[in-house]
């Protein structure tokens, strides 16, 4: 992790758990600490062992942790565009007030390969106020 953040990273995606231990004595919280005091944001994996108590891996308060399960069934989810376009997807929340209103959409990338990572001023000049973005 230290290489990474004097490599020059923005963001630090760990996919791995270790079993629960004190702050100080938990490698990837101490490690993830200092990445957050460079400004460097830290998301790391809840860990396989639930649903049993103390089986959460990296909850240190400054990293996001986040946990998945594996359900039997799913529940659909279908984004449609102004054109026709329907991509589907999954989703466990559906708010009742969820509003249907199309909204504009941009694609960064189509300006240059600096603006497809949304890059600082890379978009300057460019209508994107208000729009979503998307990647391709």
């Amino acid at each position: 992790m230290d290489s990474a953040v004097e490599d020059g990273i923005d963001i630090l995606l760990l996919s791995i758990g270790v079993d629960p231990a004190s702050l100080y004595e938990d490698s990837i919280a101490i490690d993830s600490f200092g990445a957050i005091e460079k400004g460097i944001f830290v998301s790391c994996a809840a860990g396989n062992a639930s649903p049993f108590n103390n089986t959460i891996s990296n909850e240190a308060p400054w990293i996001l942790t986040v946990g998945a399960i594996t359900i039997d069934r799913t529940i659909r989810a279908t984004a449609v565009f102004g054109n026709g376009l329907k991509f589907n997807g999954e989703t466990l929340f559906h708010p009742a007030d969820f509003s249907f209103t199309l909204l504009p959409l941009t694609y960064a990338g189509a300006v240059n390969s600096e603006s497809r990572l949304c890059g600082e001023g890379s978009l300057n000049g460019k209508d994107v106020k208000g729009k979503e973005s998307g990647a391709v």
